[in-house]
């Protein structure tokens, strides 16, 4: 099976996700490096928030960029679908978009190898056809 590629859209969440998550690594780090004292030393252990926002954050804006990547191939809205994801819940929107069908104009469809387009009506009908189910355009054999 080939690897899809992400679309700019969804390198770009990838990357801020990614880069997130390291600030709040490094942001923990610098934490427990210090004794407790950096980055910001009138937070104390509220530092370990900003770490846990970070790291959870990052995680949501992967996975958004993935879920939307997914939806952006089935036809969808690729913000959409990243916003949804990271707002709602990225399990959640990760089914919704498992389980959504591609549009009917979008090139998971168009692209099919077992469609075809009617010349008379330009409606998808299965490639087996000898009759479009839209206009009744007979296909010569």
């Amino acid at each position: 099976m080939a690897r899809r590629q992400l679309s700019n859209e969804g390198q770009a969440a990838n990357r801020i996700g990614l880069a997130m998550m390291l600030v709040g690594a490094a942001w923990a780090a610098t934490y427990y490096v210090s004794g407790g004292q950096l980055p910001f030393p009138e937070l104390g252990s509220g530092n370990l928030g900003f770490f846990v926002v970070f790291v959870i954050l990052g995680f949501f804006a992967v996975v958004g960029g993935l879920i939307g990547g997914a939806a952006q191939r089935k036809g969808r809205s690729f913000w959409a679908f990243f916003w949804l994801s990271v707002l709602v819940s990225p399990i959640i929107m990760g089914i919704i978009v498992a389980v959504i069908s591609p549009l009917a104009d979008s090139a998971a469809v168009r692209e099919s190898p077992s469609s075809k387009k009617c010349p008379e009506c330009a409606e998808l009908i299965k490639a087996e056809a000898s009759v479009c189910r839209y206009c009744n355009f007979r296909f010569s054999s």
